[in-house]
């Protein structure tokens, strides 16, 4: 969860990646999640392609149901058999840490839409980069591009 006093705007950089696409119902996210990110790394070790950053999982479409990507970003294109080839846009995104499960994200989507529809233009598709760890323990920080603040 979420409140609007924890976002903030933050400068990302685009950046290469490989996709596994799934359309789920927000009860399984979580499971969807580990079983896409269990076969996006098993073809990536098997192409030989190393990550460069922690998984993420952007978010086309989310509510009941979900179309999900779930990917590594890369160094490089890479053509790895099974995930498709794509790039994580870079530029300005409003950004927040979330501790919980991937059920437990769409509070925290909902507020970063609410928080884009009063201070931005939203510019794409939402993405958590999920596995990052600190003294509080294991975080996902939520990622929303968007194009320009009101």
């Amino acid at each position: 969860m979420t409140d609007t006093d924890t976002i903030q705007l933050a400068e990302f950089d685009p950046a290469h990646a490989v996709v596994l696409s799934r359309t789920v119902s927000s009860a399984g996210l979580s499971a969807a999640v580990t079983s896409a990110l269990a076969r996006v790394r098993s073809l990536t070790t098997a192409a030989r392609v190393l990550p460069v950053g922690p998984p993420f999982v952007r978010y086309v479409r989310w509510g009941e149901d979900a179309e999900i990507e779930v990917g590594v970003p890369l160094a490089q294109p890479e053509a790895v058999p099974g995930l498709r080839s794509t790039i994580v846009p870079g530029g300005p995104a409003a950004t927040t840490w979330h501790e919980g499960s991937h059920e437990e994200i769409t509070p925290v989507l909902a507020a970063l839409e609410d928080w884009i529809a009063a201070h931005a233009t939203p510019a794409g598709s939402p993405w958590a980069s999920f596995g990052l760890a600190d003294d509080s323990g294991p975080r996902t920080l939520v990622v929303w591009p968007v194009k320009a603040l009101r």
